[in-house]
C-alpha cells in the first residue's frame, strides 16, 4: 500500500517504474521496471494491475504481490508450497475486495 499510496516513493517515480517498456522494434513488453503489467478483471471490470511474483520454486516457496492502484487494492500471497498458484489466489482475494466495495 505504501507504493501505491505514495508514502514510500514519489508518484513520478512509481509512474516511471510501472511504465510499460518497449523493445527497439517498438513491441510492448508487458513489463515495467521490475513489474508485470496487465489488465485483469476485478468485480467484472478490466483493471490495470502491476505485480511481481515467483513462478518457480527457488527457496521452497512461492509468492505474488499484486497492486491495483486505481482501486486502492494491494494483495500479497506467500506460501511454503512449491509451485503454488499464488497469482490466482491473489487475484481472487483482490476480486473479493473489489466486489465488496461495489
Amino acid at each position: 500500500m505504501a507504493i501505491t499510496g505514495s508514502t514510500f516513493l514519489r508518484p513520478v517515480t512509481i509512474k516511471i517504474l510501472q511504465a510499460e517498456q518497449q523493445l527497439a522494434s517498438g513491441e510492448q513488453t508487458g513489463y515495467g521496471l521490475g513489474w508485470r503489467l496487465d489488465k485483469l478483471p476485478l468485480a467484472g471490470e478490466p483493471t490495470a494491475m502491476a505485480g511481481h511474483g515467483t513462478k518457480e520454486d527457488f527457496i521452497g516457496g512461492t509468492a505474488y504481490l499484486m497492486t491495483f492502484p486505481e482501486r486502492g487494492i494491494t494483495v500479497a500471497v506467500t506460501t511454503n508450497i512449491s509451485f503454488a498458484d499464488t497469482k490466482s489466489i491473489a487475484l481472487r482475494l483482490a476480486d473479493a475486495f473489489a466486489a465488496a466495495r461495489k
